[in-house]
C-alpha cells in the first residue's frame, strides 16, 4: 500500500511539474535563456482600423500644432503620441498597418530633432517611405486616412529643433 501511495504521489508531482511548464500566452517575459512572446499581438487583425484612423488624425493634429511652435507641453504630447504609435509592430503585410508604421517613423524622426538625433537626410528618407505607404493604400483606405503634407513634417521638425536648442543652450 505504501508503494502504491508513493507511486501515485510521484505521478501527481510529475504531472504538476509538467503542467507548470506549459507556455502561456501573455506579456513578453524573459525566463533564463528563453524569451516568451505574445505573438498574438503581431497579427494585423488585432489592430482595429478605427483606432489606426483616429491615431492618424491625432498625429496630423499634433504635427499641425508642433509646426506652429513647440514647448514643454508639446514634447510631452509627442511622447504620448509615440507611446500609442509604438503599440504597432515593426512590420506588417497589412497596408493600413504599414501606413501607421511609416507614420510612426516620420513622427519619431520629427521629434528626434528636439533630441538632436535626427537629420534632414533621414527625415526626407522616412517621408519618402511614408508617401509610398500612403500610395499603397486602396482608394477606400485613402478616404479613411489623412495624408499629411510634407511641409508640415519639415515645419514641425524645425520647431522641435529650435526648442531643443533653447533647452540645451546649444
Amino acid at each position: 500500500m505504501m508503494k502504491k501511495t508513493t507511486c501515485i504521489l510521484i505521478c501527481v508531482m510529475v504531472m504538476a511539474g509538467l503542467c507548470s511548464c506549459y507556455r502561456q500566452v501573455g506579456n513578453p517575459t524573459v525566463e533564463g535563456n528563453t524569451v516568451w512572446e505574445n505573438s498574438a499581438n503581431q497579427d494585423p487583425e488585432n489592430y482595429n482600423e478605427y483606432v489606426g484612423q483616429n491615431l492618424n488624425y491625432s498625429v496630423a493634429d499634433a504635427l499641425a500644432s508642433h509646426a506652429k511652435g513647440v514647448d514643454a507641453d508639446s514634447v510631452k504630447m509627442a511622447q504620448e503620441v509615440i507611446a500609442e504609435l509604438d503599440k504597432y509592430p515593426e512590420y506588417s503585410d497589412n497596408r493600413a498597418v504599414t501606413y501607421i508604421i511609416k507614420l510612426r517613423a516620420v513622427y519619431k524622426c520629427v521629434v528626434g530633432f528636439y533630441y538632436h538625433n535626427s537629420t534632414d537626410e533621414r527625415l526626407n528618407a522616412v517621408i519618402r517611405e511614408y508617401n509610398s505607404a500612403y500610395e499603397a493604400l486602396s482608394s477606400n483606405e485613402k478616404t479613411d486616412y489623412a495624408r499629411i503634407n510634407n511641409a508640415i513634417f519639415h515645419d514641425a521638425a524645425r520647431q522641435f529643433e529650435a526648442y531643443g536648442k533653447t533647452v540645451t543652450n546649444s
